[in-house]
This record gives C-alpha cells, sequence and structure tokens, in this order.
C-alpha cells in the first residue's frame, strides 16, 4: 500500500469546497489546530466501547460518505421529484433537500431527538451540550464540556444516536 506523504485537507473540512460539511463550523480555528481537530474527532470514531458496527456509522458521517441523495442532487435530469427529498413526517411534502446536514441535524424530527437526548445527558452529567450545534450532534465534539470520566458513555451514545437517526431516516425512505 502506498500512501501519500502529503496531508491534504479531507472535502468534508475544506470550507472552500462545494462538498463541505464541518470547515464552516470550524472556520475560527487555524491551519494547524483544524488539522489536529479532524484527527481527535477521528480518536473519536475508534472507541473500543462503541462496536465495529456503530463506529463505522459515525465514521462515515465524519467523512461524508453516507448514501444521501446530497447537495443539488434533486435537480437531477430523470430522478424522482422525491429524489433528494427528505421523507420524514415533518418534511414531507415540504422540498427540503436530503443533505448529510438535514439527515443528522436540521430536520425537525432530529432535533427534536436532539434536544431530548442532550437535555438528558445534560441533566445526568452537568455538561452543557447544545444540541442546536452540528459539531456535537454529527461528530460527537463536546468541545469544553468533555470529561474523560463521561467520555466513553458519550461515545456510546453519540454513535446510539446517530444509528438510529440513520436507521428511522432508511425506514422513511423505503416507505415513501
Amino acid at each position: 500500500v502506498r500512501l501519500s506523504l502529503d496531508w491534504e485537507m479531507p472535502r468534508a473540512f475544506d470550507d472552500t469546497s462545494p462538498h463541505d460539511h464541518y470547515g464552516k463550523l470550524y472556520r475560527e480555528l487555524t491551519p494547524a489546530a483544524l488539522k489536529a481537530k479532524i484527527a481527535q474527532i477521528a480518536q473519536f470514531h475508534k472507541h473500543e466501547a462503541v462496536t465495529p458496527r456503530l463506529r463505522d456509522g459515525v465514521r462515515r458521517v465524519a467523512v461524508s460518505s453516507l448514501p444521501t441523495a446530497g447537495k443539488g442532487t434533486a435537480s437531477w435530469e430523470g430522478a424522482p421529484a422525491t429524489f433528494g427529498v427528505c421523507e420524514r413526517p415533518c418534511c414531507k411534502g415540504r422540498g427540503r433537500g436530503e443533505t448529510l446536514e438535514h439527515l443528522l441535524h436540521e430536520c425537525p424530527c432530529v432535533a427534536g431527538f436532539w434536544r431530548l437526548a442532550l437535555e438528558a445527558w445534560n441533566s445526568h452529567t452537568g455538561e452543557s451540550l447544545d444540541h442546536r450545534d452540528a459539531r456535537v450532534t454529527m461528530l460527537g465534539d463536546r468541545l469544553d464540556d468533555a470529561r474523560a470520566c463521561t467520555e466513553e458513555p458519550w461515545r456510546v451514545l453519540h454513535a446510539v444516536a446517530v444509528d438510529v437517526i440513520q436507521t428511522s431516516w432508511r425506514s422513511w425512505k423505503s416507505c415513501a
């Protein structure tokens, strides 16, 4: 296996790329700090308490490799009218694009789920994670609230939550 010695910014973290998902969320970081943050996020998704299947799910979110319709695909020639549109009950018929951000963070159904999950988390741990912060919901990045004593339960909770969101999304798509 041959690896490149030149590091390139992953497109999901490159705020100059049309495929950016997270770069804009970390715009305040220097290039070196962003590179370190990406390495830290990669380590989040390798926690031994999380099963391999769930680890793969959160890793796929971080590297933007979920099979969503993505940005701008609803206008593909020949695509059905509902292609690339969220089919969850809170969005059905509203034409909301099925982007990674919508799927895991912006959809009203998902935002409500994250609000309840993080309210419970915060009340039991004393942390103050914000369900409106995509860094928390999509990447599991607790920023300044991270504590060693809650790292393992957080990794498990985040991975399970992402899996539940993806499973429900697939279910709604198959029933649409």
